[in-house]
């Protein structure tokens, strides 16, 4: 048989699931609370679950979000058959189809039938105990002995688990029960045996009361006196008793609310431990803000537009530099200006100057000056205009210059600020400012959750009370009751002898009127002695046929019990070759004898000890996790009968090294042309034991 799919809806935590199982090895991965755990669950019910019924376990599994119970859905494969397994809890409904030979089932025995013959599913406590192992169970196996020695006798007595030996041997002990109820203890319902025990001491005890009247009416007084003393030393150990039950009563109370103030105490500890954990953290973030408090408020977007003005400045400076540098190559090519305004005036003046020069010499010389002024002027003048706009240029350039210069000091002084060397550092430092700020935000909203309203010192104050309180109901125990405390059991068989001593202080009662009555008139004549002793003939041999049938019956359940052992002896043996197939690979040859007990527990040679060892005593964690791995395969080996088999293991190595988990992986790779084995798992060391798929 072959897992290939599963499909949920409103099952627990997932409203609409699906999830395939690719391979023999299939590594189902994921976070923590991502729901590994109810897939498993959900294997477990659509497997074992019957929809037609209603209890605790199903009720437990229905989505959180919904009323409505829940569907499964499974594809399976087995021998080149595709078969299709559905149950609808809400409408209490199931089909199996095999879609190759268009065979379809509908109840829940006949399904449970079809499983058992293709995947030796036989029921949900032998599969838990055998090919499910959830988280820290690897060597809980012993747990199940029960189911796992049934399940052995019925292979190897080829018989089915309804007339299994086991069966058979708890029928002939409830026979032999109900037959013997009341002859070593008090029982409301006796049975046969002491039925007649009873009806034989009455009819004797009426026999010698006949007697007695008949031999000496006389003595009848002192039958008086014994009555009476005999109720009154059976009154006394009834009141004695009555207050024992009492005391008793209030214990189990006491008890009781001891174990709801307990239970109270673990919840109120463990929050104020998850609460602790959380300040720790809260702590460490706040912390790492302190270190990065500039961010605190710090504006982006104020920040970015300062940037993107610095580059637009930049450029701006560059145009100018650029333009600057090609008007200096122009202004070495260009040629002095000439004034043809000046140059006449400068003509006019020369001119003037000679002419009137002969009538006066200041005038020949200030004209000669003047005109020689304005020639010169006229010929080395230069371009006056330009030189205004490169001046203004040039005091852009420097304004330019100087803005860019404050702003490259913001920002430096924003990067040295954060110490950052660039925008991208800073924007990862910003990212994990967001970043711890969620955290510090989740982390809160968690306390506020745990806390419901209160402070962590109200909180533990109320771990305070309750520790008072539990001490208070501890002095409430008597010395007595904590060194042999009563258990319910004692309770139960207390309330048995009140009841017995109750009937038998009325019944004395009744007796002592009764004898009082007739004390003074007696009619017994030999007839009604005749009478009672064949009466007493007839119940005794009835008595001793019941004796020789319990006898009978004895001796069978002690064969049938004699044989079981013998059973389970020869499955122990197939159980030790097996294991020591894989024990020395996986134990990197540290152990490779093994030893199957007639009540299916198990030993280990040990080197250092010499000699067989129970493992759980003297192996570490990892070892004896690995020993009962392959304990479990061996068994599973036998329980299949060929047919392959699905193993469900809930992330069961966490503890193992890595070599551990290597020589566990060699051995399931082995194991898996005979099992089907899904792991689930939030670890990514095993990714190359199978095929992983992510949920």
């Amino acid at each position: 048989m072959y897992l290939k799919s599963l499909s949920v809806k409103n099952f627990k935590k997932f409203k609409d699931f699906s999830v395939d199982f690719p391979s023999d090895i299939t590594i189902v991965k994921g976070p923590n609370e991502q729901g590994k755990s109810t897939i498993l669950l959900a294997i477990l019910a659509g497997l074992f679950y019957d929809p037609k019924k209603s209890n605790k376990d199903i009720e437990a599994l229905k989505s959180w979000n919904s009323d409505d119970l829940y569907e499964i859905k499974m594809e399976i494969e087995n021998e080149g058959n595709e078969i299709s397994l559905e149950k609808n809890f809400q409408k209490k409904e199931m089909l199996l189809v095999n879609k190759t030979t268009q065979e379809e089932i509908n109840t829940y025995k006949e399904i449970s039938d079809y499983l058992f013959e293709i995947g030796a599913l036989r029921s949900l406590p032998l599969f838990e105990s055998t090919a499910c192992v959830k988280h820290d169970a690897l060597s809980l196996i012993t747990q199940g002995k029960r189911e796992i020695s049934q399940a052995l006798q019925s292979i190897l007595t080829s018989s089915s688990e309804n007339v299994s030996a086991d069966k058979v041997i708890k029928k002939i002990n409830g026979i032999l029960t109900d037959l013997q109820k009341g002859l070593k203890q008090a029982s409301k319902t006796p049975g046969q045996l002491k039925e007649l025990e009873e009806k034989i001491s009455e009819l004797k005890a009426k026999k010698e009361k006949i007697i007695q009247d008949l031999q000496d009416i006389a003595k009848k007084s002192n039958y008086l006196w014994s009555l009476r003393e005999k109720y009154s030393k059976l009154k006394k150990e009834h009141d004695a008793k009555s207050r024992q039950y009492e005391n008793n009563l209030k214990y189990f109370e006491v008890v009781d609310e001891l174990d709801k103030l307990n239970e109270a105490f673990k919840k109120v500890d463990s929050d104020i431990q998850k609460i602790e954990d959380i300040e720790k953290k809260i702590e460490y973030i706040i912390l790492k803000l302190e270190k990065m408090k500039p961010l605190k408020g710090f504006n982006f977007k104020d920040f970015y537009k300062k940037l993107k003005k610095a580059e637009g400045l930049h450029a701006k400076i560059e145009y100018l530099k650029k333009h600057q540098e090609a008007s200096k190559k122009e202004k070495k090519s260009d040629k002095k200006t000439f004034s043809f305004v000046l140059a006449v005036f400068g003509f006019a003046f020369l001119i003037l100057g000679g002419a009137l020069g002969f009538l006066f010499n200041e005038i020949f010389y200030a004209g000669i000056a003047f005109g020689f002024l304005f020639l010169a002027f006229a010929f080395l003048g230069k371009n006056k205009g330009k030189s205004k706009k490169d001046q203004k240029q040039n005091s852009e350039l420097k304004k330019l210059e100087r803005e860019l210069d404050l702003l490259v000091g913001h920002i430096n002084a924003v990067f040295s600020e954060n110490e950052v060397k660039n925008e991208e550092e800073l924007m990862k430092k910003i990212e994990t400012y967001n970043d711890f700020c969620k955290e510090l935000d989740k982390l809160k909203s968690k306390q506020e959750g745990i806390l419901r309203g209160q402070t962590s010192k109200e909180l533990k104050e109320e771990r305070r009370e309750l520790l008072k309180n539990i001490g208070i109901l501890e002095e409430k125990i008597s010395k007595e009751q904590k060194v042999n405390a009563p258990t319910p059991q004692e309770q139960r068989l207390l309330e048995i002898d009140l009841e017995k001593m109750s009937d038998e202080l009325e019944k004395l009662k009744d007796e002592i009127v009764r004898v009082s009555a007739v004390s003074n008139q007696y009619n017994t004549s030999n007839e009604d002695l005749v009478e009672v002793e064949e009466k007493i003939a007839f119940l005794q041999e009835k008595k001793e046929n019941l004796q020789k049938k319990v006898l009978m019956l004895e001796a069978l359940s002690e064969s049938l019990q004699s044989a079981q052992a013998n059973i389970i002896s020869k499955s122990k043996a197939c159980i030790e070759d097996y294991m020591k197939k894989y024990i020395f690979a996986i134990t990197d040859g540290r152990y490779d004898n093994v030893k199957v007990n007639d009540d299916l527990s198990f030993e280990v040679f040990s080197s250092e000890k010499q000699g067989m060892v129970v493992p759980e005593e003297h192996l570490s964690q990892g070892t004896i996790d690995q020993f009962y791995l392959v304990a479990r395969f061996a068994i599973l080996d036998i329980l299949n009968k060929g047919k392959k088999s699905l193993v469900l293991l809930d992330d069961p190595f966490h503890s193992f090294d890595a070599k551990r988990r290597e020589n566990t992986k060699r051995v399931l790779m082995d194991l898996s042309d005979k099992f089907q084995i899904i792991l689930f798992t939030h670890s990514s060391d095993y990714d190359s034991w199978g095929e992983v798929v992510k949920i």
